[in-house]
């Protein structure tokens, strides 16, 4: 998580002084301005209010504006580089491809990577 970061009163909602309590879950995204060394505490501006914290959409948005994560759509150039999907819209795996390797669609297959792990290909 970031560190408490100080925000000029302009920047809050116009009844924060009179309603603070209203926003003591609200999540804002804010850009830091500066920190000085002398400061315990750095400046900045918030940029706008993504919605109450332990939502789901806000909290997803914020883990996303935290990390820099891009979630917009694909451009049409990319999807134009996808195989073409099925009459009932849905993507086919070739049958060439399905004769070249082990099918394992039909098994009971389980990981033995613990909780941790990124992918799961053991």
């Amino acid at each position: 998580r970031m560190p408490r970061i100080i925000v000029p009163l302009s920047d809050l909602p116009d009844d924060f002084p009179q309603n603070h309590s209203k926003y003591e879950t609200t999540l804002f995204i804010c850009r830091i301005i500066e920190w000085n060394i002398e400061m315990p505490f750095p400046s900045g501006n918030i940029m706008r209010s993504i919605g109450e914290a332990g939502e789901i959409e806000p909290e997803t948005n914020s883990i996303l504006t935290e990390y820099e994560i891009d979630d917009e759509d694909f451009p049409s150039n990319v999807l134009e580089c996808l195989p073409s999907l099925g009459p009932d819209g849905h993507w086919k795996i070739p049958e060439d491809e399905i004769r070249r390797r082990r099918d394992f669609r039909n098994e009971c297959v389980l990981s033995i990577d613990p909780s941790t792990a990124r992918d799961l290909d053991d």
